[in-house]
């Protein structure tokens, strides 16, 4: 039920360059785009490349373990800090779409 979205929200467990090959992620996000909706990824751990590059349909790439985080305590913790990730991106998410409408 993407078709008529504003945004869409997907994850995985890792976020690699292997999630731009066809794992399912990717696969939510090329259908999202080719509606024009703009997507998120949150993801246990994300590769630090992706973060640097500019993908067509990905608004965002976030992750739920911090530099300072074991997997132990990333996995300890996955619900509220993938709560807290989407819900900080859908606010950044909607405070630019009514910018964007004055």
């Amino acid at each position: 039920k993407i078709k008529g979205s504003d945004i869409v929200f997907t994850g995985e467990g890792r976020c690699d360059l292997q999630t731009l090959n066809g794992k399912a992620p990717y696969g939510v996000v090329s259908i999202a785009n080719s509606y024009g909706i703009p997507s998120v990824i949150i993801a246990g751990d994300v590769d630090p490349r992706l973060k640097a590059l500019q993908i067509e349909g990905i608004r965002e790439i976030i992750g739920i373990k911090t530099e300072n985080m074991t997997l132990d305590d990333a996995k300890g913790h996955v619900y509220d800090r993938s709560a807290e990730a989407t819900m900080a991106s859908f606010e950044r998410f909607v405070r630019e779409d009514i910018h964007k409408r004055g």
